[in-house]
């Protein structure tokens, strides 16, 4: 089998992009990790892109930057969009606890546990650290197991 010597040195360079997303995600270990893993991805993805004689940790960086970019422009977007939503009961007076918990029940396992850990007053740090997840996985989860429930729950 040859070996693809493209791949080789990407990871050869794994160390030193996981380390750049460290610096870049100012020590944030959860962010870094999925920034760097996303950067290796895409050098893989894209390897027709890479342009010989270029540094490749250069370009690799590129990547890293716009991938951080884009990342946070998402967050600031989905706090803008949920600010007013956090922590908002479900406006359902008729609807009995048995029946939400029973709807609760029905959502998959990481909203479930996303849902119920917020229920009980758990912080968004508090539920990623137990979930092992990005504090912005946390508020994408209860944003979704919120609107599933309120359809759920919604009797038009």
């Amino acid at each position: 089998m040859k070996r693809d010597t493209f791949t080789d040195e990407i990871v050869s360079l794994s160390g030193h992009i996981k380390q750049m997303a460290y610096k870049m995600c100012q020590g944030n270990t959860e962010n870094a990790k999925d920034i760097a893993q996303e950067t290796l991805l895409k050098m893989l993805e894209n390897k027709q892109l890479f342009k010989q004689g270029t540094n490749m940790i250069s370009w690799a960086y590129a990547i890293m930057r716009n991938t951080y970019i884009t990342q946070q422009n998402r967050e600031t977007v989905y706090d803008t969009l949920t600010e007013e939503s956090d922590d908002e009961p479900i406006e359902a007076p008729e609807i009995s606890h048995f029946e939400i918990l029973r709807c609760i029940s029905y959502l998959p396992e990481e909203l479930e546990w996303v849902i119920l850990l917020r229920a009980e007053g758990h912080s968004y740090e508090f539920i990623a650290s137990e979930r092992n997840c990005a504090v912005s996985t946390v508020r994408g989860r209860l944003y979704t197991a919120r609107r599933i429930l309120q359809k759920m729950l919604s009797r038009d």
